[in-house]
């Protein structure tokens, strides 16, 4: 009896609870390129990251959409942006700007070869399918 009754059920998801739904948004091109502008100069990750906070706003600027725009940015396999978690611009965060900058630099450089290449040919399907981002639901 148990066994059939577990097999009637269906697995969790996202889905399953509507409140968790979050609405996509689309990577803006003109900031992946300014993150990579920016690396190409040697300017330090924690300039980048207010940088793109600042284009952003302090409302849509949340660390898991500057954590998409630097693993974007700069070809970061899954996880290697994740240390922005522990940094907020204002220095309260767990992570100074030297620290995040210590962190971040040396991968990014590391990807070189991935993301420093000419022009949106070159961009995740991600980016080349939005310039902006969705508004918020």
């Amino acid at each position: 009896m148990r066994s059939a009754a577990l097999g009637n059920t269906r697995p969790l998801t996202s889905c399953s609870y509507p409140e968790r739904r979050r609405p996509v948004i689309s990577l803006r091109r003109d900031l992946v390129e300014m993150l990579r502008s920016m690396a190409r100069r040697g300017e330090l990750p924690s300039a980048m990251l207010r940088a793109v906070a600042a284009q952003l706003g302090p409302e849509t600027a949340d660390r898991p959409l500057l954590v998409r725009y630097f693993s974007t940015a700069f070809c970061f396999t899954e996880g290697q942006a994740y240390k922005i978690f522990g940094w907020f611009p204002d220095g309260t965060g767990a992570l100074s700007d030297a620290d995040i900058d210590r962190l971040l630099f040396k991968r990014i450089e590391e990807a070189r070869n991935a993301w420093d290449k000419p022009g949106p040919d070159d961009w995740p399907e991600a980016v080349r399918a939005g310039d902006t981002p969705s508004p918020p639901a």
